[in-house]
């Protein structure tokens, strides 16, 4: 399943990161058609968090949402600032503790190192913390899911336009999930 869609009336499109391509649908579809016009090898995409620890709203949101279908398979995050409970939220994950970060700029530049690092991350942080957090990974080429909003200010998010556009993520997108 595709992690990034534009929808416009019944109209959508969907951006496939484990292809890098793209396809549209009609969403007026009946339900069984779905099924025909999903792309992907069969694959879950391996994911990573920012943000989302204990007590957070929207982490767990994003955890379901992402774990929906088998398309992404969460193995890394940096989810809490307080070391206890960071290394509590990925034990209760069952994330291997070598995958849990103390910081995103840490996971950023790990997580391309490795053979099996993540391909995406999601960044759930306060709204303060999300243009530094989507730059780090943005430079070692993960492609970003951000909460809303991307930034604080139309200078930010200028700045993580123009180093999304220039650096090697192919994807990044804003979860926009209540704008109707």
């Amino acid at each position: 399943m595709p992690i990034f869609c534009r929808r416009r009336q019944n109209h959508i499109r969907f951006f496939d990161l484990r292809s890098g391509s793209g396809y549209s649908a009609n969403t007026q579809l009946e339900s069984g058609r779905w099924e025909q016009i999903r792309m992907g090898t069969g694959q879950s995409i391996r994911l990573g968090m920012v943000g989302g620890g204990p007590g957070s709203g929207i982490g767990p949101a994003h955890r379901y949402g992402a774990s929906m279908d088998g398309a992404f398979k969460l193995v890394a995050g940096a989810f809490s600032r307080d070391p206890d409970k960071n290394a509590q939220m990925g034990e209760s994950l069952g994330l291997d503790p070598e995958r849990v970060y103390a910081d995103f700029e840490t996971m950023a530049v790990a997580e391309r190192k490795l053979t099996d690092g993540i391909r995406a991350v999601s960044i759930v942080t306060p709204n303060d913390s999300h243009v530094p957090a989507c730059l780090a990974f943005i430079k070692q080429g993960i492609h970003i899911i951000c909460d809303k909003p991307l930034a604080t200010s139309f200078k930010d998010a200028v700045t993580a336009y123009r180093a999304a556009r220039s650096g090697k993520s192919r994807h990044c997108s804003v979860n926009v999930r209540w704008s109707g």
